[in-house]
């Protein structure tokens, strides 16, 4: 997780303390949970209730001032619908693998865990809902989240030998919604940096573990300096 990186003390609180996370979800996020149900249920041939998806939307939302259902309602349809016609139904295939949970150590207690996107084939695919085109089709954090999941699916003995980004882009004033997809080969220089990442993560749990006198240098955070 790149939370590691960037915020390395709610990033131990909630991986070692088993805290619970700050974030509820915002008008981005929740358009982005909705748009990956419908993308799964059109994937598997299956009905997408969208009067039922409103529903459920307001009564779970309704309370948290971070979602704007209104925003939410209005920009869902078009996004999926793009995302749907130009993607997903164009690339259905039975070598296909959907939102599973996966979990494998890295080293001595070290879990690699959580729930890919897409497996399509060799190809480890995942969803982005964004409000532009981005400036780097493959971010580095995105590399890395992927490139997790492609090592722990190796490590159950699929074969994954690429990356794709599937965004769907939310519409302006001047355009629809759109659908942008970005590929990455996975080579060796992508597997050193992954393993340095990781090599980093784990090396730095480990000393936390081993002196925890020391927790508050490697999270960078004077909260957790013992007293």
């Amino acid at each position: 997780s790149f939370k590691f990186f960037d915020y390395p003390s709610v990033w131990y609180r909630e991986n070692f303390l088993g805290e619970d996370s700050e974030f509820k979800g915002n008008t981005a996020s929740v358009t982005g949970t909705i748009c990956h149900y419908i993308y799964e249920k059109v994937s598997k041939g299956e009905p997408v209730d969208r009067e039922g998806i409103n529903a459920q939307l307001i009564a779970e939302m309704s309370d948290n001032p971070d979602v704007r259902i209104d925003e939410v309602m209005a920009t869902y349809p078009s996004v999926a619908m793009a995302v749907v016609n130009e993607y997903v139904l164009k690339h259905q295939t039975k070598n296909l693998w959907m939102e599973e949970k996966i979990a494998v150590e890295y080293r001595d207690g070290i879990y690699i865990k959580g729930t890919y996107d897409r497996l399509e084939g060799t190809i480890l695919c995942d969803y982005k809902n964004v409000s532009r085109v981005p400036n780097e089709p493959f971010p580095f954090k995105y590399l890395m989240q992927l490139m997790a999941y492609a090592w722990a699916l190796r490590k159950t003995g699929k074969v994954v030998d690429s990356l794709r980004l599937i965004y769907g882009i939310k519409p302006t004033k001047t355009l629809p919604a759109r659908c942008l997809v970005a590929d990455r080969a996975i080579d060796y220089e992508l597997e050193q940096q992954f393993k340095d990442c990781m090599d980093l993560i784990a090396d730095t749990c480990l000393k936390a573990k081993e002196d925890p006198s020391l927790v508050y240098l490697l999270f960078k955070s004077m909260k957790l300096k013992e007293a």
